[in-house]
């Protein structure tokens, strides 16, 4: 089981055990259904801080390879996930389509996520690209390429994380969902509100040009 240091700290919008909040990336999180995540959101915006908790639990993941996605750096994608669960609490009073939970989710991690990348333009700090931990990276490059020895993952890993944070936008998300997040393509279409032939067409393009990148970051050495 590979495990990430997705850790919430108590950010006031009061999950149980704030200061421990460890998720590993293959954990076997309960689905809710769609029933159940209306009760949980109805009971949430009245101030239940237990049904908050149990709500946010399956979508963690996702939104932490979104904001992977977006901002190229663990520590700050960890902290949009913070950022996000922070507003949606104090939000969620303003959500008036619950069935659209996880699209309002995802639009909240895309403007902390930007608000984040505008705070570090303005200081002028420089991100190193590789911050995700050893074992997420390998962990993504094993479901990409369809499981590959450890030594070839090894030499593999840098110029991965450079031709993958090359890609558009829309094809980075889509395969950290899929491959980090380990949402399905339903998932992802409930989350950016696409059609599943939109999905599938993103994640087939995108891994396409990834491996364009790659075989071109092969001949340059």
């Amino acid at each position: 089981m590979v495990y990430s240091r997705l850790y919430i700290r108590g950010a006031g919008y009061g999950i149980i055990n704030p200061n421990i909040l460890a998720i590993p990336i293959s954990a076997v999180v309960p689905t809710l259904s769609s029933r159940q995540e209306i009760e949980l959101i109805q009971r949430s915006q009245k101030g239940d801080r237990f049904a908050f908790d149990r709500l946010i639990q399956p979508h963690l993941w996702w939104m932490y390879s979104v904001a992977v996605a977006r901002v190229h750096h663990r520590a700050d994608a960890e902290d949009v996930v913070q950022n996000t669960l922070s507003c949606a609490w104090k939000g969620l009073s303003n959500l008036r389509e619950p069935a659209k939970f996880p699209r309002w989710l995802y639009k909240i991690v895309l403007r902390q996520s930007h608000e984040l990348l505008e705070k570090r333009r303005v200081q002028g700090r420089v991100t190193v690209f590789s911050e995700l931990s050893e074992s997420e990276l390998n962990y993504v490059i094993e479901k990409l390429e369809g499981g590959s020895d450890p030594q070839t993952i090894q030499e593999q890993r840098l110029d991965f994380l450079k031709c993958l944070h090359q890609l558009p936008a829309k094809y980075q998300e889509v395969l950290y969902l899929r491959y980090l997040g380990e949402c399905s393509w339903e998932e992802i279409g409930a989350i950016m509100d696409l059609p599943r032939k939109t999905v599938e067409m993103r994640i087939h393009r995108g891994r396409k040009l990834l491996r364009k990148l790659l075989a071109k970051q092969k001949e340059q050495r």
